[in-house]
Formats: structure tokens, C-alpha cells, sequence
């Protein structure tokens, strides 16, 4: 059986693969646009070597790709199976586990296929949006740093910092949602790995109930939780969407449960037997964890504005920042209470 500790650890090299694909191009941008700086041909010698910057961040995404698919198959059947386990372990506690399981010839394999080509198709939808943008944020901080040169108000090296510290702040952009926003690469990465493996769990506890003959399923409540799903809490629901007074699984679904960064679980239900869930939490704590998460990428935020620093002096100064953010971030998580996710504020180095 997959523990807990396992799949976190699964989780959290995927993240790592992420972080250091990020890191690298950050680097790669930055160290090429220093290479050479006080050349009086700086500007021409750089948009020259835009081809070579290309090609070595093809090679970074392609490394990236190669280990994510490895990564994201083994993440998605440790929490498939995970669920199933969840379930098999309740079933035993309630002693229903006597029953004869069908097991249902390919109905497993079919559903982790589909887990995985999810898992995947996020991925697979960075590639040509990162080299865009490492290409356009490469231009134009040579167009900047060239253009405010010649008015003498500033050195080419400090325009090109403040470029930089621009570029870090967004990070390289992996994904654009359908409300325009952009999404920096790690961020988006724990976002749609979170979203899968949550989505592979659930399923893999439905197959396994349904399997055993059970159709009712109640949805669980947990603290912090979004007013979308705050309506669901303690809802019964119906896996095959056969019985009657209750709605889908499916329709749940498509009304917003399990939305990226969803948390609630299903748990079997017995009528009369099962009770409702107890209300976990304040309804203020969804706004204060957002807060804290808003935090979070402040933190990671300064250690890539640290990843680009050109200068001792602009290394110093985005030590500072990651210093005073951390502060905010301790102070806001034990004056509330809340659980500190040193993970989320993680920039690996490379090396």
C-alpha cells in the first residue's frame, strides 16, 4: 500500500522538477544579458545570441518534459490506489468488507489512463508558452536596457536589473487560464498536479465503492473550505446518479466540486447509519489561508527576484525581501492558527 509520506514524496519531486526547470531559464536569461555588458556592441551581440538562448532553453524544457511524464504516471496510480485503499480500510472498519468485490476487467486501468492523460495534458500545454516567453522577456529588456542607456539617467547594467526584477516578480509564464491570468510555472505545476492527484484519489475510492456495490457517497468538510463548495458540505450524492432524491457525482462536479485546489473526500454512506459531518472551521478562514497563500508567492517571488540578480547589490537587497516576507508570512500563519507550508515557498538552487 502507497503511505501518505510516499505520495507527498512523489508530489514533492515533481514540484522540484518544476522549481529548477524555472530557476534554469530565470539563469539563463539573466546570465547571457550580463555576459558582456560594458561591450559598446552589448545591445547587437545579444539579439545575435537569441538563437543560442533558445536551443539552451529547449534543452531545459525537454528535460523537464521527459522527467515530469515518469513522475506524473507514478503519482497518479499512488493516489488512485491510495483512494482504493482508503476505501477497502473504511469498508473493513464497518465490516462490509466480507463482501465479493467485481472487479470490473479494465474498469481500473481505463480510469488511471485517463487520470494520467489529464496529468499530462497540463503539461504538455507549457512548452510553447514558456519559449515565448523567455524569448519576449529577452527582447525587450535588450530594447530597454539599449533605450534608457542613451538618455544617461541610468547604466545599462541597472536597467537591465530592473527588467530582470520585472521578469523574476512574474516569473516564466507556463499558462494562460481563461480569465486572461497568467500563471508562473511552479505555481501552475502544483496547481494541476494537486488538482489530478486529488481528482485520481476520489476516483480511485468511487471505482472501489462502486465495485463493492455501493452507490451513496457523502461529501466530507473540511476548514478553510471556498464558498463553491461550502454548499456541498454533508451532501449526499449518488456515484452511478441512479437514485433517487439525490443528484451525481457527475452533476456535483459539474456545478464546481472538485475544482482545482479542492480538498473534500467522499465517504460512504448508510442511511440511517452515517451521520452528517461536523462543521470544521470558520467561514473567515477561506479569506485568511488565501492570504496566506498570497504570501507564499510573495516569498517565492523574492527568491527569484534573488535567482536574477546581476549585482551585489541587487543579491543583498532581494535577500532582504525574502527576509521581511518570510517574517509576515510566521507572524500571519501563528496569529491564525493555520498550518505553514514551507513547501510552497520552496525555489530550489540548482547544484
Amino acid at each position: 500500500m502507497t503511505t501518505t509520506a510516499t505520495k507527498e514524496a512523489l508530489l514533492r519531486g515533481l514540484s522540484r522538477i518544476y522549481e529548477e526547470s524555472q530557476l534554469s531559464l530565470l539563469r539563463l536569461v539573466a546570465e547571457r544579458l550580463a555576459r558582456g555588458a560594458e561591450s559598446p556592441n552589448w545591445a547587437l551581440d545579444k539579439l545575435m545570441e537569441l538563437g543560442f538562448l533558445r536551443q539552451d532553453a529547449q534543452r531545459v524544457l525537454k528535460k523537464t518534459q521527459r522527467e515530469a511524464v515518469e513522475q506524473i504516471v507514478q503519482i497518479v496510480q499512488a493516489f488512485y490506489s491510495g483512494g482504493q485503499a482508503d476505501e477497502l480500510e473504511t469498508a473493513v472498519r464497518l465490516g462490509l468488507a466480507g463482501r465479493t468485490v467485481a472487479k470490473g476487467r479494465g474498469i481500473v486501468s481505463e480510469s488511471v489512463k485517463m487520470l494520467v492523460a489529464e496529468g499530462l495534458s497540463f503539461t504538455n500545454r507549457m512548452g510553447s508558452r514558456v519559449l515565448r516567453d523567455v524569448d519576449d522577456v529577452y527582447r525587450r529588456v535588450v530594447a530597454e536596457a539599449s533605450g534608457l542607456e542613451l538618455s544617461g539617467t541610468l547604466t545599462r547594467v541597472q536597467v537591465m536589473q530592473r527588467s530582470l526584477d520585472r521578469f523574476a516578480d512574474a516569473g516564466v509564464t507556463g499558462f494562460v487560464d481563461r480569465r486572461g491570468r497568467k500563471w508562473e510555472m511552479q505555481a501552475y505545476a502544483d496547481m494541476a498536479v494537486r488538482t489530478v492527484t486529488h481528482h485520481a484519489s476520489t476516483q480511485g475510492h468511487l471505482d472501489s465503492l462502486a465495485a463493492r456495490g455501493r452507490d451513496l457517497v457523502i461529501v466530507s468538510d473540511h476548514k478553510g473550505e471556498c464558498p463553491r463548495c461550502r454548499a456541498f458540505e454533508g451532501k449526499v450524492l449518488s456515484i452511478s446518479g441512479q437514485a433517487p432524491d439525490h443528484i451525481s457525482v457527475a452533476q456535483a462536479r459539474s456545478n464546481g466540486r472538485e475544482h482545482p485546489g479542492c480538498r473534500h473526500r467522499y465517504g460512504i454512506y448508510l442511511p440511517g447509519i452515517t451521520p452528517p459531518p461536523e462543521p470544521q472551521g470558520k467561514p473567515e478562514d477561506y479569506d485568511l489561508i488565501q492570504k496566506q497563500r498570497a504570501m507564499e508567492r510573495g516569498v517565492r517571488q523574492a527568491k527569484r527576484r534573488a535567482a536574477v540578480a546581476a549585482t551585489p547589490e541587487a543579491k543583498a537587497k532581494a535577500g532582504a525581501l525574502i527576509r521581511a516576507r518570510q517574517k509576515q508570512l510566521r507572524e500571519h500563519v501563528a496569529e491564525h492558527d493555520l498550518k505553514r507550508r514551507s513547501d510552497r515557498e520552496r525555489v530550489m538552487r540548482n547544484g
